[in-house]
């Protein structure tokens, strides 16, 4: 089962979808499953185009899709960011779980939360760098509930206490998920050079996820 649809992909790739590197060291991806870290590469790797790279997992407890591509921001005139990332998960239940989200650094260092309406961020800097993770806030997530992506009941169960900062990530801990329910959860990193302005990078984070794979023709 496709969770994505896609353009046709153009090869395999064995790369890690999961981590990518940054100026401020390496960046992960992960998910638990019933409080049981998941961070398992995969074969499966569909390389769509130079820019995205789609994988999937099957158990006999979930289908797990991952999406992960590079984008030019929208951005206000005069700044601009060194690379901008999309990590987007989308999972089908087939058996009750307990599901979490999150993106982090490897490095030991120590983020600065820094929200915005509809938005859950945090910035990292070192001397010559900034860098910013984002995804939705609980606002966001309830309306998102009734979509394809995203069950109705959980509407009035997502609140602030799901969604927990890390000192070098975010995390996001959904409630169970039951048979047949769908979710999505994404992320978007970003990070430039100290030359721009600061706040680039959290302006980059700040994207509209539908729009952009609109753009991208995924859906």
């Amino acid at each position: 089962m496709n969770l994505f649809i896609t353009e046709p992909a153009r090869n395999t790739s064995r790369k890690n979808p999961l981590e990518i590197q940054t100026p401020l060291g390496n960046l992960v991806f992960c998910c638990e499953f019933n409080g049981k870290i998941f961070n398992n590469p995969t074969d499966r790797n569909l390389l769509i185009n130079n820019n995205t790279l789609l994988s999937s997992w099957q158990s006999d407890y979930y289908i797990l899709e991952f999406l992960c591509f590079k984008n030019n921001p929208k951005l206000p005139a005069g700044i601009n960011v060194d690379e901008c990332i999309y990590g987007v998960w989308r999972v089908k239940i087939l058996k009750e779980l307990k599901i979490s989200f999150c993106c982090s650094l490897k490095e030991e260092l120590v983020g600065i939360p820094n929200s915005g309406e509809g938005l859950l961020a945090t910035t990292f800097e070192t001397e010559d760098y900034t860098l910013s993770i984002g995804t939705e806030d609980e606002d966001y997530l309830q309306n998102r509930a009734g979509s394809e992506w995203f069950p109705e009941r959980l509407k009035s169960e997502i609140n602030p206490n799901y969604l927990e900062y890390l000192p070098n990530g975010i995390k996001i801990n959904l409630p169970n998920l039951f048979i047949h329910e769908q979710a999505q959860i994404h992320f978007i990193v970003s990070w430039a050079n100290k030359k721009n302005d600061n706040l680039s990078t959290w302006f980059a984070v700040d994207q509209s996820l539908k729009e952009t794979m609109s753009q991208m023709n995924i859906r």
